[in-house]
């Protein structure tokens, strides 16, 4: 097919899951993937509580301290970072994490051709996640749609446009490849992460923050593209308590108004149109 994936997930122990890929990837690169995991899931923690907080004080339901508290609460026990939820209250997170790290090898035989010369991977799409985390890849393929300008945008193209801009700043070749870090030759897209919001921010931050619709394209004249992408979900069980964790709900928001009160399985299934219910 034109997809492969391995799905790899952390215990409430912080092992790596499934144990199998130790067999493949060995152990430096399992344990590169936990600690991988782990960065960027505190990253992704911090995006939601600023997201989360700001959006609460514009609604006015909250102030200040109060709003960035009720943000870190979202942060902290609505999205699962693979550790046991702290605070006393209703879960069923299991001993499985279910945010996943995913290894995916994108191939570029698809059939269908894009208006662009470049062929779709996988099609338009949202995450049902908080935020979704992508290094950039040796190999561009990622395009996320800009509805104001209505076309397709390509962050690790101007990833790499930012790194050559960069280089020349500082004198130094922009098409160079690797630079050398504390030692170590790293390849330049090593330096750069994607963040793309999910359907769980745009829930949690009253639309102000709405979940990126993107894509996967190739190209016939280049390699498969290899992606490491980090899927921030919603831990198992818990309630969407829109006083606990967004001060309330204001006028008029009927979406949050239906979730309130629902374990986040229930949530996902209330966002999702008719037809796949």
């Amino acid at each position: 097919g034109n997809m492969q994936f391995l799905e790899t997930r952390l215990d409430r122990e912080g092992e790596l899951f499934p144990k199998e890929a130790r067999s493949f990837l060995g152990q430096p690169g399992c344990d590169a993937l936990v600690e991988s995991f782990k960065v960027v899931s505190d990253m992704g923690k911090d995006i939601v509580r600023i997201v989360v907080g700001a959006s609460t004080i514009e609604s006015g339901l909250l102030e200040g301290a109060a709003a960035t508290g009720a943000a870190i609460l979202v942060a902290n026990e609505l999205m699962d970072d693979g550790k046991s939820v702290e605070a006393d209250i209703e879960n069923n997170e299991g001993r499985v994490s279910m945010s996943p790290h995913r290894l995916c090898l994108y191939s570029n035989n698809a059939k269908d051709n894009t208006n662009d010369g470049t062929k779709e991977i996988f099609g338009a799409h949202t995450d049902s996640t908080f935020v979704t985390a992508v290094p950039v890849a040796a190999i561009s393929g990622l395009e996320v749609y800009d509805e104001d300008c209505e076309k397709w945008y390509r962050p690790e193209l101007a990833a790499r446009k930012h790194w050559q801009q960069e280089r020349v700043a500082r004198s130094l070749d922009p098409e160079a490849t690797t630079e050398e870090v504390d030692g170590v030759e790293l390849p330049w897209y090593a330096r750069y992460v994607i963040f793309m919001s999910g359907e769980l921010l745009q829930l949690c931050s009253r639309n102000e923050v709405m979940a990126a619709v993107h894509r996967v394209v190739a190209t016939t004249d280049r390699p498969s593209r290899l992606s490491a992408p980090v899927l921030l979900r919603c831990r198992p069980g818990i309630r969407m308590d829109t006083q606990r964790y967004l001060g309330g709900v204001s006028e008029g928001d009927f979406i949050l108004q239906k979730c309130d009160g629902m374990t986040v399985e229930e949530v996902h299934a209330a966002m999702q149109p008719s037809s796949f219910q």
